[in-house]
């Protein structure tokens, strides 16, 4: 799975001299969904991820519930309206 292998190679790059290692996101080009992916693999890890991970993938989970909340309220409109136009 690319998610615990990337998490997996940046945290034997960060103890291989037992520094930090750093990643850089475009977010512009990154699928924010990979981006919430890897926040979760980091958690399940038992560390805390940093505060511009948690912020992008916050947003893109609130993002993606809006829109799922948006597609049900026009398919319950949808299906109210059906048939009321005869």
């Amino acid at each position: 799975n690319d998610r615990v292998t990337y998490v997996h190679r940046i945290g034997r790059t960060g103890r291989l001299h037992r520094g930090k290692a750093t990643s850089f996101i475009n977010i512009a080009e990154q699928d924010p969904a990979l981006i919430a992916d890897v926040v979760q693999v980091v958690r399940e890890v038992q560390q805390i991820p940093p505060d511009f991970l948690l912020d992008i993938a916050n947003d893109h989970v609130r993002r993606a519930d809006y829109e799922e909340s948006q597609r049900s309220a026009n398919d319950d409109f949808a299906g109210r309206c059906k048939g009321s136009w005869m």
